[in-house]
């Protein structure tokens, strides 16, 4: 029986939050110009809403998954 590749992505997220961080910043900026948010407030909103949809261990597809 194949192994069938899983990851968390709750700590995908937390370990990658700096770039997410950036990235998030720039679509808001870009789609958002003139509006009045904390980033940080959209980042920790957006992470918990991951964790409520999406969160805990997922089912990926093999060719998403790279092990060296």
């Amino acid at each position: 029986m194949k192994a069938v590749p899983k990851v968390k992505i709750d700590a995908i997220v937390e370990k990658q939050r700096s770039e997410m961080r950036k990235a998030l910043g720039v679509v808001l900026r870009k789609h958002f110009p003139d509006a009045d948010y904390s980033l940080s407030a959209v980042e920790r909103d957006f992470e918990r809403a991951v964790g409520r949809k999406i969160g805990g261990w997922i089912t990926v597809p093999a060719s998403c998954v790279q092990t060296d």
